[in-house]
């Protein structure tokens, strides 16, 4: 039987949520973390990480002593990813310099000057371990000061001037508002953020240049929750499968939950929430924003050419398809082939992302004889397999870019009676919303905060 009070409780299971449990028994917090099939927090963003993001997890794993966060490695692939830009195909590795040299080849109006003036002379492996060096400050730093101006100044004016060079550029570029800029612009928002909007900021722009030229991992995330909840259990964190039948707002407080099980009502602290807003969730944010959802394809394909690209980020966008429905695709192929895929689409009041099989299948399969020429379009068409995606991300006005920063008081964490919009306190948002425009990191920062700060 579950206790009849929490200090803090958590509807959600994924490795975020059980780090979450266990920074709180760190704590010595009281845990519960509700296990809910429906509540999924899945999506590509925080399953495919930067080296920055992976740098600071793994001292938030030293800070609370997490063996899972420390040896973070052990659960990690790196991964190439490739854009296509319309006819222009890009692939990113796990060099800093090789994707500048990249970027300068197949977007010379970027960083083709940039880079001869700067670069051409220096020795690719000087760069690659300068670069590491900053990312290796930038988390430390970042961790303990993420909140204040510090931080700020940290991200924007204490860059080594090797690095600040390309920053720049790549900066000065994406404020050209070309058509091509603005199609990589929206492209590695989507990539490495769940929230995007067509203006721009120097801060969010510098952390697009950070992500892109990193190295790229791709998380084994299922071991790391096996491994994360054997570390929750030990330390005595008490975990339940159920659903949440009833929410006791008292007084616009989240008081308690009624479980769908013989443990009944459960009183609370604090409520933690891992997901967005699904369709009949009594609660709401209060933002002005148009969700992406995705929709989920998966094939097993035979092909000669397959192997060029397996356990590649395959990312496809075309300039006509900014501010669409229809905006962007992304394909990978395992190891054995198998072609996993994700397609988003505006996701309006009474929108089924069946109402769109036939056009994904149709965008996706005219990328795919790209890569794979002489594909069978009948023979994909005969394995496929849809069904709704767990990707979601949130499109903002261009006015809202600078209030989309870290340490803006725009709060995504806050909850609103559906009702009555009034504000639900004990009750704190921790799904994409939260990641604001420095994705993945801005998240952890801001989701699991020293006990110190």
């Amino acid at each position: 039987m579950l206790s009849e009070h929490y200090e803090n409780t958590i509807l959600g299971f994924n490795y975020l949520s059980l780090l979450k449990g266990l920074i709180s028994l760190h704590d010595n917090s009281s845990t519960l973390i509700i296990q809910d099939e429906e509540v999924s927090f899945n999506n590509k963003w925080c399953r495919q990480i930067g080296y920055l993001e992976r740098e600071t997890l793994k001292l938030l794993g030293q800070q609370y002593s997490i063996e899972p966060l420390i040896n973070i490695d052990n659960y990690l692939k790196e991964q190439n990813t490739v854009l296509n830009l319309n006819e222009t195909m890009i692939e990113l590795c796990s060099s800093p310099y090789a994707n500048l040299k990249e970027l300068a080849r197949k977007l010379p109006e970027s960083f083709a000057s940039f880079y001869r003036e700067k670069f051409e002379t220096i020795e690719s492996d000087y760069f690659d371990v300068q670069f590491i060096n900053f990312l290796d400050t930038l988390s430390l730093k970042g961790l303990n000061h993420y909140g204040s101006q510090e931080f700020s100044k940290i991200f924007n004016d204490e860059v080594p001037e090797l690095v600040s060079h390309g920053m720049k550029s790549f900066s000065h570029y994406l404020e050209s508002n070309t058509m091509v800029s603005k199609q990589l612009h929206y492209l590695l928002q989507v990539m490495f953020q769940s929230v995007f909007s067509p203006g721009k900021d120097n801060f969010e722009s510098n952390y697009l240049y950070i992500s892109a030229i990193s190295p790229r991992y791709e998380i084994d995330y299922l071991s790391l929750q096996d491994d994360l909840l054997y570390e929750y259990r030990n330390a005595g964190g008490d975990i339940k499968q159920t659903k949440v039948e009833e929410w006791g707002v008292v007084d616009n407080r989240l008081e308690y939950i009624l479980l769908n099980s013989i443990d009944g009502i459960i009183h609370l602290g604090n409520f933690y929430y891992f997901d967005y807003v699904r369709d009949g969730f009594p609660f709401d944010h209060l933002y002005d924003a148009v969700s992406y959802r995705s929709i989920n394809i998966e094939c097993q394909l035979d092909h000669d050419y397959i192997d060029l690209f397996k356990n590649k980020r395959i990312v496809f966008g075309r300039d006509s398809r900014i501010g669409t429905d229809f905006p962007h695709w992304e394909m990978q192929f395992n190891a054995s082939g198998k072609l996993v895929a994700s397609y988003s689409y505006a996701d309006y009041e009474g929108t089924k992302p069946s109402f769109y099989y036939p056009h994904a299948l149709e965008d996706l399969f005219n990328s795919l004889i790209k890569l794979l020429p002489g594909l069978a379009k009948a023979d994909f068409l005969s394995r496929v397999k849809l069904s709704q995606g767990d990707d979601i991300w949130h499109e903002y006005p261009a006015a809202r870019k600078q209030q989309l920063r870290p340490f803006s008081k725009f709060k995504t964490q806050d909850f609103y009676q559906s009702s009555k919009k009034k504000k639900v306190s004990g009750m704190i948002h921790c799904g994409p919303l939260r990641s604001k425009s420095l994705g993945l990191y801005s998240y952890i920062l801001d989701v699991f905060p020293l006990s110190a700060r």
